[in-house]
């Protein structure tokens, strides 16, 4: 049975237009109605409502068959917000959506923690009815931040960062991402009043790749969405060394050949100083150093060598070593026998010996001249003799670096008793390669 004093507004409003204050002045503090279940029969249905703090929310009270009945919404103290549409309580937030025999809306704006609670819907009907909803309300965290337990790490350190997120309702959930690759981390809850505090704690080993990497430390709420915070990793690291060979720009390296070489080098702290130094010997004079580069304009045999390009910070120092090899292309002594009378008249063919004078050695065997590429054509009387060369002086010909060693000579033959060098309008050139002999063509 409901009391007479829970009754008395409603029918005061609907019978009596001057006792109308006085009833709602009853509502203020009324004693607490009977509640019944939508499953009993209820005709009054309302929502539950999640709203963000400092945002608005709807509350609504709907009659599934109205008799025009009284509406009235109560707050969680239970004082009346809005009597059908007038509202006596003075705060302002409540305004009036709609209002018609069959539904109350009323928006609270600039929703705070204290209005959490249950919201009462009743009509006024015989028997009254009643049905609650609740308003619950997130706070967002604020200040999100990552401290790191240094500014600045080494290669190899492991490190720890700290991200918190403060006074949030409900507590968050804190991950952790670098990259693509999300961190474990360690989660701590901290509840002051009905806020939340929640601090997360990673730790990593750095390395030089790590170096102005972002971490990110991302927050699950219902009242955000992608809230993240980023710290990016600084991380110092000793140099590393890098020679670059820019001339020439193939291998290998000929005499004559211009060398330019790049020290390039990779370090945070910069490195203090970038120095080059031949390992085995002292560098040669011809030789420009200028920062990071080194040029040699004219190589020969003698530069042959190791150069090492050195860098050091305040972490510790690195070197790099650039073996130079060059190639010089050797000289090939041709050394004949057998007089002119026998390689004209009998057609003898003189046998050559090729000796390499210079480095690399090539692959080479000795070889028979063949008869066609070595007889001389018949020959006019010969001139006189010219003036004799030292006996020490011998042909020379170029051994060249192709697919195959080449072996290029000229003949030599000898008058009489007087030593002198004739060079034929033609000569033959062999290729000596691994064993095999393989002919040319004769030149013009």
């Amino acid at each position: 049975m409901v009391s007479n004093r829970s009754l008395e507004p409603g029918l005061c409003h609907q019978l009596f237009q001057g006792c109308f204050v006085a009833g709602i002045f009853a509502l203020a503090n009324p004693s607490p109605p009977n509640s019944f279940s939508e499953g009993d029969g209820q005709n009054l249905v309302t929502e539950d409502v999640t709203v963000v703090e400092g945002e608005v929310a709807i509350i609504s009270c709907r009659v599934k068959n109205s008799d025009d009945s009284v509406i009235q919404l109560l707050n969680p103290n239970r004082q009346t917000i809005y009597f059908r549409d007038f509202r006596p309580l003075k705060d302002s937030r409540f305004q009036l959506v709609n209002f018609s025999s069959s539904e109350l809306r009323v928006s609270l704006t600039n929703v705070s923690v204290s209005d959490e609670g249950r919201y009462f819907c009743q009509l006024y009907t015989d028997p009254p009815q009643e049905y609650y909803m609740t308003i619950t309300v997130l706070v967002p965290p604020r200040n999100l931040r990552i401290e790191p337990q240094k500014d600045t790490a080494v290669e190899g350190e492991e490190i720890e960062l700290n991200c918190t997120s403060m006074a949030s309702r409900p507590a968050t959930r804190i991950r952790w991402f670098k990259g693509s690759k999300e961190l474990p981390g360690k989660s701590e809850v901290e509840q002051w009043s009905d806020m939340y505090t929640v601090t997360s704690q990673i730790s990593l080993t750095v390395k030089r790749e790590d170096d102005g990497v972002p971490v990110v430390c991302q927050v699950d709420h219902p009242a955000v969405k992608d809230m993240q915070t980023k710290y990016y990793l600084d991380v110092m690291y000793k140099p590393q060394v890098q020679v670059l060979q820019n001339l020439p720009a193939q291998l290998p390296a000929r005499e004559g050949d211009r060398l330019d070489l790049l020290c390039q080098v990779d370090a945070k702290p910069e490195p203090a100083d970038v120095t080059w130094l031949r390992v085995d010997d002292e560098m040669p004079q011809h030789v420009i150093v200028s920062g990071s580069n080194l040029h040699i304009n004219n190589l020969n045999k003698s530069d042959n060598g190791t150069y090492r390009c050195e860098a050091s910070n305040e972490l510790g120092r690195s070197f790099f070593d650039y073996n130079l090899y060059v190639y010089v292309e050797p000289l090939l002594e041709l050394q004949g026998r057998l007089g002119f009378w026998h390689s004209v008249f009998r057609r003898r063919l003189p046998r050559h010996h090729c000796v390499p004078s210079k480095r690399p050695p090539p692959r080479w065997r000795h070889a028979q001249i063949p008869p066609q590429l070595s007889l001389l054509p018949p020959q006019p009387p010969p001139p006189p003799p010219p003036p004799p060369l030292p006996s020490s002086q011998v042909l020379r010909s170029i051994w060249r670096h192709t697919h195959a060693p080449l072996c290029s000579f000229s003949t030599s033959v000898v008058y009489g008793s007087s030593r002198a060098w004739v060079l034929p309008k033609d000569h033959a050139v062999v290729s000596l390669a691994l064993g095999q002999e393989s002919l040319g063509s004769l030149p013009p």
